[in-house]
C-alpha cells in the first residue's frame, strides 16, 4: 500500500522515470503555514515549502494510519505523537 502510485494524493504523471509528487491540494495550505510561521517566528524558516509541506503532509499521515492501525495505538496516543513530533521539527531553535 505504502509503494502504490495510484493514490488520489498525488499529481497525476504518466513518466516513469520522475518523482510522484503529494498533489498541491493537499501540500500548499502547509506551505503557508510554514510561509507564514517563519515570518512571524513562530516556526523556523524552510529552505523549500512546498518540499517540506509534502514531506509533513506524507509522515504525519502516514505515521499515524501505521500507528492507529498496524501498532494498534489509541487515537490520542497516535495523535500526540505525531504531532509533537511535527510541531517540534519546526519550532524556532533561536527565538527571537
Amino acid at each position: 500500500m505504502f509503494a502504490a502510485t495510484e493514490s488520489p494524493f498525488h499529481s497525476v504523471d504518466d513518466t516513469p522515470t520522475t518523482d510522484t509528487e503529494t498533489h498541491d491540494l493537499f501540500v500548499a495550505p502547509l506551505a503557508r503555514l510554514l510561509h507564514d510561521g517563519a515570518l512571524d517566528g513562530t516556526l523556523d524558516q524552510v529552505d523549500d515549502a512546498m518540499e517540506t509541506a509534502a514531506v509533513l503532509f506524507n509522515v504525519i499521515g502516514w505515521g499515524y494510519v501505521h500507528l492507529r492501525h498496524a501498532q494498534r495505538w489509541p487515537v490520542e496516543r497516535a495523535r500526540t505523537g505525531v504531532v509533537s513530533l511535527a510541531v517540534n521539527a519546526l519550532r524556532p531553535r533561536h527565538p527571537g
